[in-house]
């Protein structure tokens, strides 16, 4: 989880698309030779996705689902 205050949904989504294309260009090697990473993400955004905490990770998982569901390697926002 990552906390991002004062962030707006938009600007939250332009933060974990960062990641992701960061995260892209990772490299493990492993007896099986070199292996790239990936990672989805969900994004909640307060009060949009939920005012109390077990709401906004309740609709962040809701959106990491959609990401890995989608193909993974992406982000996915919940719809209000």
């Amino acid at each position: 989880m990552i906390l991002l205050p004062q962030t707006d949904t938009a600007s939250a989504l332009r933060v974990a698309n960062r990641i992701c294309e960061s995260v892209r260009t990772l490299e493990i090697v492993t007896r099986q030779g070199v292996q790239r990473l990936s990672v989805s993400i969900g994004v909640a955004t307060f009060p949009a996705n939920g005012r109390i905490l077990e709401d906004l990770l309740f609709t962040a998982d809701m959106a990491l689902f959609a990401a890995k569901d989608a193909g993974r390697d992406q982000v996915q926002v919940v719809p209000t």
